[in-house]
């Protein structure tokens, strides 16, 4: 892609991340930590991008920028206008064009959203904040390189996008009959039924013939059966990894595959929370600290984490790491059901776009991705997944309180 295109869509994002944070501070503070390498490795997905940010001289912080993706009725307008747009063959090649800037172009929809559908979040707990602003330099840069990223942030990765495209192809391409058959000289002067008929008649005795029997093959034994890397004698290269390691990830894609055939169930695209499932798998003595360094976590952190996945799974792992904004509505509802359970009123419950808090309890409640209701509480000044998620807050309430009084009584006996 040209620069001038690159540059369009990430300068579209650089001033909606700099209005949204809304201090020149704060933004100067994030570029001078990303200018020193504080950044982790980028983590693009969709609806969100995140970074692990470690300030000279500062503790560790995982930052959250959050991008409101597309309704369902956006997605339909601007799929049913690229297909006919002549942009089509250049964003099917991965490539995203700085026309598609203009909302008349996209099918009236606003691809560059404004700074209103921009929100972070930060385990330091002060966002919009340094680490925050990093990310947002750091995913400016991004998008230089990579603009049709772009399209992941808002909910809509490429290759679903052409999958939506070629539905919309059949519908529009007129429904042709078969060419008539060209009469050779043999059939010249015939009718042209019996010219028809002749030509299809090798094929029906083709379907009507037995098929013919399968070739002999030698019985099956246990060493033909064995898997590649299960048989004896395999050394793999000194710097490679182990054979151990190489047959635990076999074992997995096999796994992963055998998911995705039998009913549609799709990878983990976030490495943090597939990383935590891999390690809840593993016996609890290869549980190192090591394996948290490695992910750019603290060990407390990743021990939260396996908590929240023995409780919830993968969903309660990116819950955890990354809260989801909270709909207007189910935010509404959700407060209704709360304020009758709690067991004092005198403080406000706090609100934000993707946590619903008991400040005077101190737990909370989150939505996660699957629209359900995980319950929260502070731990050693962060939060961790109490109990498993529930379909209505309130009774997440309730599990959270109950989570919250056992975990009491257990620390009273200690």
């Amino acid at each position: 892609m040209t620069t001038h295109s690159s540059d369009a869509w990430a300068d579209a994002f650089d001033d909606a991340h700099r209005q949204a944070t809304a201090s020149h501070t704060v933004l100067l503070q994030g570029y001078a930590a990303r200018l020193s390498g504080a950044l982790g490795p980028l983590d693009v997905a969709e609806g969100r991008a995140s970074a692990l940010v470690t300030p000279r001289h500062e503790e560790p912080c995982r930052a959250h920028l959050h991008i409101a993706v597309l309704s369902d009725a956006e997605r339909d307008a601007f799929t049913e206008a690229l297909a006919s747009s002549r942009l089509r063959a250049t964003v099917e090649r991965g490539h995203l064009p700085p026309a598609l800037l203009s909302p008349e172009a996209a099918g009236e929809v606003a691809l560059a959203p404004g700074s209103d559908q921009i929100s972070f979040a930060c385990s330091c707990r002060q966002a919009p904040c340094q680490h925050t602003a990093a990310l947002g330099h750091d995913l400016t840069q991004h998008l230089r390189a990579q603009p049709a990223d772009w399209l992941i942030l808002r909910g809509l990765p490429l290759g679903r996008l052409i999958a939506a495209l070629r539905p919309r192809d059949n519908a529009a391409a007129p429904s042709k009959s078969p060419p008539p058959a060209t009469p050779s000289s043999a059939t010249a002067g015939r009718s042209p039924a019996v010219a028809v008929s002749r030509a299809y008649l090798h094929a029906h005795h083709a379907y009507q013939a037995e098929p013919a029997p399968l070739p002999r093959t030698h019985a099956a034994t246990a060493e033909t059966v064995r898997p590649l890397l299960h048989r004896p004698g395999l050394t793999p290269p000194p710097k490679g990894p182990s054979l151990a390691q190489l047959r635990d990830l076999t074992t997995e894609a096999a796994r992963q595959a055998s998911a995705l055939l039998a009913d549609g169930t799709l990878l983990e695209g976030d490495p943090v929370t597939d990383a935590v499932r891999r390690i809840a798998a593993l016996p609890a003595a290869q549980r190192t600290d090591d394996s948290a360094y490695r992910l750019g976590l603290e060990p407390a952190t990743l021990r939260r984490l396996l908590t929240a996945y023995s409780l919830g799974g993968s969903p309660a792992v990116h819950t955890t790491l990354h809260p989801q904004p909270i709909p207007p509505a189910a935010l509404s509802t959700a407060i209704t059901a709360i304020t009758p359970l709690r067991p004092s009123s005198r403080t406000p419950l706090a609100t934000n776009n993707s946590q619903i808090t008991d400040t005077a309890l101190g737990i909370a409640l989150r939505y996660g991705l699957d629209a359900r209701w995980y319950p929260f509480g502070v731990d050693e000044q962060d939060w961790e997944c109490l109990a498993a998620s529930r379909d209505d807050a309130a009774a997440a309430y309730r599990a959270a309180l109950a989570a919250k009084r056992s975990r009491a009584r257990a620390s009273a006996r200690c």
